[in-house]
């Protein structure tokens, strides 16, 4: 699955990632697109990683922390 917000003109807060992931069904790999910056998140062995071209367009950090936030509660449909 693919969420570009590079249309949208401005940085993709990590609200706006994670709600995006949830409506397409919390998918265990998804890519965030934003101009030239590319993130990958991937659910491997029950902890989310990322990565991506190094650009500062996503903060994959904070997002990798709230997607293992909800991984945590359980919540995680699969």
């Amino acid at each position: 699955m693919e969420l570009d917000y590079t249309a949208q003109g401005r940085r993709p807060t990590v609200q706006q990632i994670i709600a995006g992931w949830r409506k397409a069904g919390k998918p265990a790999s998804f890519t965030v697109e934003y101009g030239e910056t590319f993130a990958r998140f991937k659910l491997y062995l029950g902890k989310w990683v990322a990565s991506g071209n190094g650009c500062d367009g996503v903060k994959r950090d904070t997002v990798v922390k709230a997607l293992q936030a909800d991984e945590d509660k359980g919540n995680t449909a699969r």
